[in-house]
């Protein structure tokens, strides 16, 4: 028998890692004031300079959080899976928008708003602690993305950017030892989220291809062997 649809609410808010902390009765209690929304691949959620009314929860789909320069080329923050939250820097301050927000394909969001959630993080000082955490890997990956564009080359940029899609999407072939990547992003997904330019990231994807580092497909990458490519742009 299906779950009952409050029921279900409360258990993708129970999922993030920002609201598991708090009881059962305060996520009914959210999970009776959200507002759901649908977005179809590539429509924009929310704009930098837009109002702060709360954050959002992705049940499903995937969501680029990314900013615009001056030339009009992107760049790709962050990228936010079912069961993550982004925006919860305005659900705190109340400011605009820091950064863009897009649907990168067919998208369901729960929203909550700042002053629906404020009250209850107030009476639950382990949900404000968990805030900070998520707060505090926001910061960090956002310097780690500065360091990389000032220190590091294109190979060396396009490697941790390989990495950690190793570590979010990666599934090892149990003989084999090659990690399969069914990561869905495009080439140009991957030069935005490096801060390069697509050709850039295919000449050294090729590159690397050649070389039997990698093997790679619309929406896929495969590692026959992630120690030799590291050692390989390292070394």
């Amino acid at each position: 028998m299906a779950q009952p649809m409050a029921q279900q609410m409360v258990e993708l808010l129970r999922g993030s890692a920002l609201l598991d902390s708090l009881p059962d009765a305060e996520l009914r209690e959210l999970a009776s004031r959200v507002h759901r929304s649908h977005y179809q691949s590539g429509e924009t959620i929310f704009r930098k300079g837009d109002e702060g009314t709360g954050m959002m929860v992705v049940a499903s789909g995937r969501v680029k959080i990314g900013s615009v320069g001056a030339s009009g080329s992107e760049i790709i923050l962050n990228v936010m899976e079912p069961g993550q939250v982004f925006g919860e820097m305005a659900l705190i301050d109340g400011e605009p928008r820091s950064a863009d927000a897009v649907a990168a394909q067919e998208t369901e969001l729960v929203t909550l708003l700042r002053r629906d959630f404020l009250p209850i993080l107030e009476r639950h000082p382990g949900a404000a602690l968990d805030m900070m955490v998520v707060l505090s890997r926001r910061i960090r990956q956002t310097t780690s993305f500065v360091e990389d564009a000032i220190f590091l080359d294109v190979a060396r940029r396009l490697l941790n950017r390989v990495e950690h899609l190793v570590n979010e999407y990666g599934q090892r072939h149990p003989d084999t030892g090659a990690v399969r990547i069914e990561h869905g992003f495009t080439q140009q997904d991957l030069a935005d989220s490096v801060g390069l330019t697509r050709v850039s990231i295919n000449r050294q994807l090729s590159a690397w291809e050649e070389k039997g580092l990698i093997r790679k497909g619309r929406g896929w990458l495969e590692v026959p062997d992630l120690a030799a490519l590291d050692d390989h742009v390292r070394g």
